[in-house]
């Protein structure tokens, strides 16, 4: 036999609201991948890093001393340089090499 122990009820819980931000992922143009020549350790000395420096130097994007050390000034000097002159930037390719007319 079942019997009913307690007659059915409702009871309310306030469930406070909760707001957040939804960004929208969009896509602008695709990704891709490019192989670019870059100079070989082999030819990156500190000569031609000297040359490179007072390249970047004479062109007014390095302000730091031509030591021959490929520093952080030397990196950023590279970087505003082939963004100012439409070449892709993430290292020193050889198109910057020869664009400052670099021996190496």
């Amino acid at each position: 036999m079942r019997r009913l122990v307690r007659a059915a009820s409702e009871r309310r819980i306030p469930i406070p609201a909760e707001y957040g931000e939804v960004s929208r992922v969009e896509v602008i143009s695709e990704g891709r991948a490019e192989w670019l020549p870059v100079l070989c350790e082999v030819n990156f000395t500190r000569t031609t890093v000297r040359q490179l420096q007072t390249a970047l130097k004479q062109e007014g994007y390095y302000g730091g001393p031509i030591d021959g050390i490929y520093g952080p000034q030397t990196t950023r000097g590279v970087t505003a340089y082939q963004r100012a002159n439409s070449l892709v930037t993430g290292g020193l390719t050889l198109e910057t090499v020869r664009r400052l007319n670099i021996d190496y």
